[in-house]
């Protein structure tokens, strides 16, 4: 489990925010709300923003996390 939350810190650091499809698709993290959970534990800031998309089968809803901060404890830790 520490890969996938190095991998997705990363990602956040580099990207400065992901949607679960990214998680997957780039990562290959299925339960990438998990790996969320984890990061914030462990001191790193991340907001959640629900965003509205419409598609051809009508509006979607999907949250979007934002990299805010991250704490020098979450650094040594999974960098």
């Amino acid at each position: 489990m520490n890969n996938q939350r190095t991998l997705m810190l990363q990602y956040l650091m580099e990207n400065h925010e992901i949607t679960g499809l990214d998680a997957l698709k780039k990562l290959g993290i299925m339960c990438y709300t998990k790996v969320i959970s984890d990061l914030r534990a462990n001191g790193v800031l991340i907001e959640s923003e629900w965003v509205t998309h419409k598609s051809r089968f009508g509006l979607k809803r999907f949250v979007k996390y934002k990299l805010l901060k991250v704490s020098s404890q979450a650094r040594k830790m999974f960098l």
